[in-house]
């Protein structure tokens, strides 16, 4: 029995459903990768950037998205992720930017693909002794693993770590 077979088998222990409604999952098990940035707030180009690619990429998974203010889930489309990513690209720097893309039912659902990011503002008149840590997450189903045997997700790790120099950050399976 390969990995699939036996993930396949055991898929149940993965995924946890929401009580209510057992067709939508809130847990479940995938590709998963975390990077952490600093200067978070001068580095709205990257996260910009790093959002277009992985929609030219997985874009037609996504089901919702929210950037922005007021926060409100918002029906996927392309021009709305490229106005997402204009938003990414024009807000100055002072000016925090998180965003959230997913193949979910809605923001109370997990989706087996999504990428979310934080940038926070770093107000001028607080010295702080540490600058504010940003982030970029993002989420693969591990069937894609079938497809390819893992070089979609080892290439986007590495053009994320290329674009973003992250302090650290991780990558693999996981809930």
């Amino acid at each position: 029995m390969n990995f699939f077979e036996q993930r396949d088998e055991a898929n149940w222990h993965f995924t946890i459903m929401d009580e209510e409604d057992l067709s939508h999952p809130v847990l479940q098990g995938g590709r998963i990768g975390t990077f952490f940035i600093e200067k978070s707030s001068a580095r709205h180009a990257e996260l910009a950037h790093l959002l277009q690619r992985y929609g030219d990429m997985f874009g037609q998974h996504f089901k919702w998205g929210t950037w922005g203010e007021p926060v409100r889930q918002r029906e996927y489309d392309p021009d709305k992720l490229a106005e997402t990513v204009r938003w990414c690209r024009v807000k100055p720097p002072l000016h925090p930017v998180e965003y959230v893309w997913c193949s979910g039912a809605d923001v109370d659902f997990v989706g087996d693909w999504e990428i979310q990011a934080c940038a926070d503002s770093e107000p001028a008149e607080i010295n702080w002794p540490s600058k504010p840590i940003g982030y970029l997450r993002f989420y693969f189903p591990v069937q894609l693993l079938k497809a390819d045997g893992g070089a979609a997700f080892e290439s986007w790790l590495l053009e994320c770590a290329t674009v973003l120099q992250p302090l650290n950050g991780y990558g693999g399976l996981g809930l």
